[in-house]
Order: structure tokens, then C-alpha cells, then sequence
């Protein structure tokens, strides 16, 4: 039991944020539990996150009613909040920090985290870049994937809702491939149970001239993707942990907010950008895939690149830079960036 005053988390998780900001704010809580309580503040339709906040050892308050404190600090992570909404878990809970995507932070922000950029003048202190990534401790200290010289076994990962489909545009891609002879790999398609696609998606996996399976709400994914030869995933939390797996990966955006981690990880040669999802054809797709495919020299470079880039540590860098915020509160120093 934590005696001192705890942090309080305000985190988007209704189905239509999809689970990255849950996620990381859930790898962020795990170590700072280690020093204070975490209590997460949900949307009234946050779907099954309750129980798994709750199991971890967090406590959870649903509604638009902020909890009393005592509180050592706050933070938000979504980009559906309003500046007023920031203003007032501030006035509850301060200092604040606030998980930005789109370099656009609240302005009562204390300090700001993004790990998809590496250059912002946020004019307050900031934690930039992919060593500040927000990833579950699993995916921390693995050893170097070995790359093949053939791509057997592809994995398809576009997070538990996949609202856009994107796990039904990488399946038709696959198929191309296949109807030209270019190969039939093995095939780990992941998705949520609540997704909208997941009966089509069942029938796609189902009808693939190869070996396939569906894996609804899989909890081991630094095992499968560890296992990939390839992977075909979002630009969000996910192309994080991808690269600390070391697994090669073609990485479509989903949403605006996912633009900056692919640029700073295509930089980097840690993954193949294949655009925007509005204005991707399942050809197109098709071919960005067999070109990595077909490259063991390009995928061990993504591999080298990605592990490089996100060792698994930023959650204790992120949980030491915030201990050291709430013990100055807001008179942290602007020149400090950890």
C-alpha cells in the first residue's frame, strides 16, 4: 500500500481512440507504482479496460467528475481533450504532463512526452523521442532477432479495434501476392474481440491458401512478434514495440497522430512507410511488402535500426523525469530535458 499522495491519470480509451493511449499510460503506470499509486480516470464506454487497469493494481474512476486527491501530479494522454479539460485536472492534480502526438499540448502542460519526434521547441520542458517510448516492460532487453533469408511466417497487427480496416486492406495485399506465385507465408493475424471487421477478417484468414490463424485479444505479442519474419502494423504504440523486438515491419498510418512516429522511425530505417491508409491500394500494399520481403539485407538493417532506436527503458525514463517534476511541482527548470 502507497501512503503518499498518488498520481492521477486522465487517459482516452473509449474504442473510438483505440487502445494505444491506454496502453502506454498503462506501461508508465507499472513503474511508478513502484514509488506512489496511479488512479486512471476512463471514458464512461471504455470498453474491458477497467478490469486490466484494476488486475495491474491501479485504481479506476469512470465519469467526467475528477476524484479528490491528494495527489502528487497528473497526466493526460489523448488528443480528443480540450485545453479547459487540462486546466482543471491541473487545478486538481498539478504539475501536469501531458503525452502529446501532435504538437499540439495543452498549454497548462508542465512537461510534455512525445517519443515521435526528436526536435520541438515545446517552450516548457520536454522528453523527445523514441528512448522515451512508452512500451510494456516485455518488450525491454530482447535479444537480436535472427533475420532470414526467406520470409516464412508474417504477422498483421492493426490494434484491437481497427475501425479502418486496415487488417482487411494487409489480408487483400497478402492475397495478391499469393494469386502472382511471389510467396504464401505463414500467417498471425491479431485483432480485438470488439472490432467491427473481425467477422470478415475471420473469413479472410479462413480462406487464405496457406496457413493462417486468427489470434482475438492475443496477450503474448513480444513472443509473436519475435517470431515474424515481417510484420504489417500501425504507426502508433505498436511500431514502438516493434522496433524494440527488432522485428522488420511495413507500417501503414492510421490517423493523424501516428504521422510523426513513422517519420522519426523511417529516419531512422527502422521501418518501411507505406503511407496513410486513405490513400493506399491494396496493389500498392502488395508491393511494399514483397519488396521488403524479398530483401534479407533490408530487413536486417530495420531489425539493427529498431532496437537501436527503443531499448524498452522509456517508461522509467519518463517515471524519473515526472518523480523529479512533483517533487519541484512546477518550478521544474525549462532548460531541464532529460
Amino acid at each position: 500500500m502507497h501512503s503518499e499522495p498518488g498520481w492521477l491519470f486522465r487517459v482516452a480509451s473509449a474504442n473510438r481512440w483505440g487502445g494505444g493511449h491506454v496502453s502506454r499510460c498503462r506501461s508508465l503506470a507499472v513503474v511508478l507504482r513502484q514509488r506512489r499509486s496511479v488512479t486512471f480516470v476512463l471514458d464512461t464506454d471504455s470498453g474491458g479496460w477497467l478490469d486490466l487497469l484494476t488486475d495491474d493494481g491501479n485504481a479506476v474512476w469512470q465519469g467526467d467528475d475528477l476524484p479528490r486527491g491528494p495527489w502528487c501530479g497528473s497526466l493526460i494522454d489523448g488528443y480528443g481533450f480540450s485545453e479547459d479539460d487540462a486546466r482543471k485536472l491541473r487545478e486538481v492534480a498539478p504539475p501536469l504532463v501531458a503525452v502529446d502526438d501532435l504538437m499540439s499540448p495543452p498549454s497548462a502542460a508542465d512537461l510534455v512526452v512525445n517519443g515521435g519526434v526528436e526536435a520541438v521547441d515545446y517552450g516548457k520542458p520536454a522528453l523527445l523521442g523514441p528512448r522515451y517510448a512508452l512500451i510494456d516492460q516485455r518488450f525491454r532487453d530482447l535479444a537480436a532477432m535472427k533475420i532470414p533469408d526467406q520470409v516464412a511466417h508474417i504477422v498483421v497487427t492493426f490494434g484491437r479495434f481497427d475501425a479502418l480496416d486496415a487488417t482487411g486492406l494487409a489480408l487483400a495485399a497478402l492475397s495478391i501476392l499469393a494469386s502472382r506465385n511471389a510467396f504464401r507465408p505463414r500467417l498471425s493475424v491479431v485483432l480485438g474481440a470488439a472490432s467491427p471487421n473481425i467477422e470478415e477478417v475471420r473469413d479472410a484468414v479462413k480462406n487464405w491458401p496457406g496457413v493462417a490463424r486468427l489470434l482475438v485479444e492475443h496477450k503474448d505479442m513480444p513472443g509473436l512478434l519475435q517470431s515474424a519474419d515481417l510484420v504489417l502494423g500501425a504507426g502508433g504504440v505498436s511500431l514502438f514495440e516493434r522496433m524494440a523486438c527488432g522485428a522488420p515491419s511495413v507500417t501503414i498510418c492510421l490517423a493523424e497522430n501516428q504521422a510523426a512516429n513513422i517519420a522519426v522511425c523511417r529516419r531512422h530505417g527502422a521501418t518501411k512507410d507505406a503511407g496513410p491508409i486513405a490513400r493506399i491500394s491494396a496493389e500498392a500494399l502488395a508491393d511494399d511488402v514483397f519488396g521488403l520481403a524479398i530483401s534479407a539485407a533490408q530487413r536486417l538493417r530495420q531489425s539493427r535500426c529498431g532496437q537501436t532506436c527503443v531499448d524498452g527503458h522509456g517508461p522509467e525514463r519518463v517515471a524519473e523525469a515526472m518523480t523529479r517534476l512533483a517533487g519541484h511541482g512546477a518550478a521544474m527548470p525549462s532548460a531541464a530535458n532529460p
